[in-house]
């Protein structure tokens, strides 16, 4: 029996926590041969208390051990020197955990092996280290785990895809040369709803269902309760296995140690109510459950057996943060087509003068214009290609929400995007012009990184023309990518092609018929297949009035034929009700070739002649200078910075704008951040802009505040810690607040510490930790500093501590200098802050308590008041007809009235010219207006109050109504004032604006 085919008859239980367990043991430092810290290296040194804590949770009950290698890989056994021992340390512990299996195996009880994977210390989404690092660490720890015998492989505490993605792909490299083991996928998702790195549950399951993973829950990070959300989105959406093996809750130091909150008896009723609430497959327990929750958890699920789920998992792609599903209702889904160096020329000058912010802004913005994804294409002559995409892609991974279709024709491009990219990206594309040599490159890709794939009907003949041709090219794609590439059909996006029908070309007159034709027949003769297609080409050579217009005309007959998904600008593109109906006749003419009398190029040519263009770009900000600062902070946007700070240093002190604007905006980020609003991707951005804004500004400091020394702070992970991806984010967002920031590493001993310190005349150390050990070791740190007399503030921080903990254990132990606790680093930034001021760190407010019951309180003596009640003006119901209407006026913001409903904005304008332009046109028009609904009573206000009293209680209620007495005289009064004044603006103000 395979250990699949058990988790199918009965719930798989894990063991328990293999850190915990070990802890328990208080093992000497020389256990660790030099390496403290580095559990790994325990299975070569200790092996029989390795061995032991294995068979004590196969007492308990547990089905499969995990092996002793959660960070037994290249990248994190060299923090220790040790990543020489790679294979053999893998081998030693897989050994181990096998032995114990072995003996606690029967004929009806069999037993199993999981070598665990883990996340290591760097993410590769932030660039703190390479997929090609990761595969290549991930591919020796796995290739020795297989070697020994593992009967799966868990991939566990994922935080970030791109690192998911690289064990996975040296996983199945791993696979292929040995054997095939099941594959368990584990995620753990924060307390902030996501992944470390800001990925939701749809993001993970979008990303990863296109891999061979047999298994995929969650562990780590939290209790079992907080998980419940993420489990039932799992349970519904994916289509296999199902597990979840959390912490004994979130530890809690105090000064006898670390304690884990949730007992056995509390941990496994929980757990016991999910597996029959969501029919998970596997149960198990992380970091704090010991045999005896193992026990518990064995004894609650004894006898269940897992339902067959019914999931509706659909396909979708994604970006880093977000999925976006591959059927849209309504459909089509859209791919943005700016980002495209040949056909926009905006991206194109962006990067031909290297602006690669601009660059991602017009890739990023396509969100704000209603693109669903983001073609990406940096092809052009001159340009190196596979550095521009690198940098492209690199960025967009981080901070853009849409998607990405890697389009490049040379196949190293794509090859190179898709291990840059964390979430499930489209690739653009193959064909079968050349026999399909193309395609047995880019199809191993799509398997690989799990992509889903654009497909072109083009053959060795030609690029198809007629429906029959496109329909049989497309059967052909479709046939290889499953049967020779092992593709999934619901993958793969079909472009039929489509050419312009207005440049005259007799041969091209019926290639938007064929086209529909292609469509409607790819979705009838090849179901579960996709289709797409670069919409505007149609239009291509046209007047850009005109090819809005034929565009539209044409989205809409092709969606009606089957169309799924489309590459185009939204903005282009109009709803069917808001187009002209003569416009929308000559398109269709000219769509299906009907003469009508003449020829329907030329007659949509002549139709449209001498209609201005549509404005195509939005007007510009007029906005104070001080708020697109603060937005440019906030989201993270340079360049909404530069031109308003410099106007603002005409305004405003250096100091001023420093303190009264950007501080507060960075402010407002740490808090997006700690509601989980903002990822940390996007904190990372806007520490960029925080640095740009201060570094315009710096200059124009007093020369004492320029030429003054700023305070420094020293970071360190400390001792028997490799953990640093909170410190870094500690030195990112300090170092562009103004501060100096010297990070000397992890596992830094205390000796180190104080000479770094005292070397780069630090003004406050600061120690960070993620494990549970760490927060004891800054215990000791700090005790040691103060039978020194040490009194430099020291800031604490990491996932183990706690409010309390510092506050009983830590504060305590340094009494001679000032403590600070930071939950996150915009506390370190509040800290540093503070010292700058002359004051000591503050301490964030404790977690509020829970609610005190009522029982607690004692009795309160009865008081009772006579209180004369007041006299209503009358009894019953009154209705008021008589409300005047200059009193309704009263509730309108002309400056929303004016600037957002009108489309009066400012603009480049400056204020006296602007000002000028409403008093002089705006404001007469708004005057008439305001005559014209009086004098013609077309608004009516009427209110309804009634009092009653049934003896001992006054009820009183109010309603009140305004309606328009004739709602489309008054739209057509007000658009022939004023052709800006839209009639959508006239009905928002009898609507919206006077409704009580």
């Amino acid at each position: 029996m395979t250990v699949l085919d058990l988790a199918k008859e009965k719930v798989l239980l894990l063991d328990g926590a293999m850190g915990t367990a070990l802890h328990a043991l208080g093992l000497p430092e020389d256990a660790y041969d030099g390496a403290f810290g580095c559990s790994e290296i325990l299975v070569r040194t200790v092996p029989d208390k390795i061995r032991d804590i294995h068979r004590g949770f196969l007492a308990a009950g547990s089905d499969v051990v995990e092996t002793n290698t959660f960070g037994a890989t290249p990248l994190v056994l060299g923090e220790y020197g040790l990543q020489v021992q790679t294979e053999e340390l893998n081998r030693w512990a897989a050994r181990l955990a096998r032995e114990a299996v072995e003996e606690f195996s029967t004929p009806d009880r069999p037993r199993f092996v999981a070598g665990s994977v883990g996340p290591g210390t760097k993410l590769a989404t932030l660039g703190q280290t390479t997929y090609e690092t990761m595969h290549a660490g991930y591919s020796r720890q796995i290739a020795a785990l297989l070697e020994t015998g593992v009967d799966l492989l868990l991939i566990e505490t994922c935080q970030d895809l791109l690192q998911t993605k690289a064990a996975l792909a040296a996983a199945m490299d791993g696979m292929a040369r040995t054997r095939r083991v099941p594959i368990y996928v584990s995620v753990t998702i924060e307390q902030t709803g996501t992944l470390l790195t800001g990925s939701d549950m749809g993001a993970v399951m979008a990303t990863l269902a296109p891999f061979p993973i047999d298994i995929l829950g969650m562990n780590c990070a939290t209790g079992p309760v907080p998980m419940r959300p993420h489990l039932e989105e799992l349970a519904k959406h994916w289509n296999g296995l199902t597990g979840v093996y959390p912490n004994a809750g979130i530890p809690v130091p105090g000064p006898e140690g670390v304690r884990f909150p949730e007992r056995p008896a509390e941990f496994s009723k929980v757990l016991g109510e999910y597996v029959r609430a969501m029919n998970l497959n596997v149960v198990g327990g992380c970091c704090g459950t010991t045999p005896d929750h193992i026990r518990a958890l064995a004894d609650a699920i004894d006898g269940v057996t897992p339902k067959p789920r019914d999931p509706r998992p659909g396909r979708a792609i994604s970006s880093l943060f977000y999925a976006v599903d591959l059927k849209q209702d309504p459909p089509p889904l859209y791919f943005g087509e700016r980002a495209n160096a040949t056909g926009s020329k905006a991206f194109r000058d962006a990067l031909l003068a290297s602006d690669y912010d601009r660059a991602f802004d017009i890739l990023a913005e396509q969100e704000e214009h209603g693109s669903h994804a983001a073609d990406l294409s940096v092809a052009y002559a001159g340009r190196d290609e596979m550095a521009d995409m690198e940098t492209l892609v690199t960025r967009a991974a981080r901070e853009c929400k849409l998607p990405l279709m890697i389009d490049s024709n040379i196949a190293d491009v794509v090859d190179l995007a898709l291990r840059r990219y964390p979430g499930r990206a489209v690739i653009n594309s193959i064909n079968l012009e050349d026999g399909g040599e193309r395609a047995k490159v880019v199809c191993p890709m799509a398997r690989r990184y799990g992509a889903a794939l654009v497909a072109l009907t083009i053959d060795e003949q030609s690029m198809a023309m007629t429906a029959d041709h496109k329909v049989a090219v497309a059967k052909r794609l479709v046939t290889l990518c499953e049967d020779t590439y092992g593709l999934a059909r619901e993958d793969l996006l079909i472009d039929a092609l489509t050419f312009t029908i207005g440049s005259g070309d007799p041969s091209l007159r019926t290639a938007a018929m064929e086209t529909l034709e292609a469509i409607r027949r790819i979705k009838e003769e090849i179901p579960g297949v996709r289709t797409l297609l670069g919409l505007s080409n149609v239009s291509f050579g046209l007047s850009l009035k005109s090819r809005r217009v034929l565009n539209s005309v044409f989205l809409d007959l092709c969606l009606k034929a089957g169309l799924d998904a489309a590459i185009l600008n939204p903005k282009h593109i109009a709803a069917l009700p808001d187009l002209d109906a003569e416009d929308i006749r000559v398109a269709e003419n000219l769509i299906f070739n009907r003469d009508g009398g003449g020829d329907p190029l030329e007659a949509f040519i002549h139709h449209f002649q001498g209609k201005p263009d549509d404005e195509t770009d939005a007007l510009a900000d007029d906005r104070p200078p001080a708020e697109s600062v603060r937005e440019g902070i906030v989201k993270g946007k340079t360049r909404l910075i530069e031109e308003p700070i410099r106007a603002l240093l005409g305004e405003q002190a250096a100091e001023d704008i420093l303190n009264d604007i950007l501080v507060p905006a960075m402010k407002h980020v740490g808090d997006l951040f700690g509601q989980g609003v903002l990822q940390l991707p996007f904190v990372l951005k806007s520490a960029e802009a925080m640095k740009r804004a201060v570094d315009i500004i710096k200059p124009h400091f007093k020369a004492e505040k320029r030429d003054g020394a700023s305070k420094k702070l020293l970071l360190a992970t400390v001792r028997g810690d490799v953990h640093d991806i909170g410190k870094n984010l500690v030195n990112i967002i300090v170092s562009n607040n103004g501060f100096e920031t010297r990070d000397i590493g992890t596992k830094v001993p205390l000796e180190r510490i104080l000479a770094e310190a005292k070397d780069f005349g630090a003004d406050a150390i600061g120690m960070s930790g993620l494990l549970v050990s760490s927060a004891l070791v800054m215990a000791e740190n700090l005790r040691a500093m103060s039978d020194q007399g040490i009194t430099t503030p020291v800031l604490v921080g990491g996932a183990a501590l706690t409010h309390d903990f510092v506050q009983n254990t830590l504060k305590p132990a340094y009494s001679t200098g000032a403590l600070g606790y930071c939950r996150d680093a915009f506390d370190g930034l509040v800290a540093m802050q503070h010292l700058a001021e002359g004051k000591a760190p503050p301490d964030p407010a404790p977690p509020p308590k829970a609610a005190v019951a009522r029982s607690a309180f004692g009795a309160e003596p009865l008081v009772i008041e006579n209180i004369e009640p007041p006299t209503p003006p009358f009894w019953g119901s009154r209705v008021v007809d008589d409300v005047p209407v200059d009193a309704i006026f009263e509730f309108i913001n002309e400056v929303a009235l004016f600037r957002g409903r009108w489309g009066f904005k400012r603009g480049k304008m400056d204020a006296d010219a602007y000002k000028e332009l409403v008093e002089k046109e705006v404001r007469p028009k708004y005057t008439e207006l305001r005559r014209l609904v009086k004098a013609e009573k077309l608004l009516r206000r009427r209110s309804l109050t009634d009092i009653s009293a049934d003896g001992r209680t006054a009820m009183i209620s109010s309603s009140s109504t305004t309606a328009a007495k004739n709602d489309s005289i008054f739209q057509d009064a007000a658009r022939s004032r004023r052709s800006r004044c839209p009639t959508s603006s006239a009905r928002t103000m009898t609507s919206s604006r006077f409704s009580s």
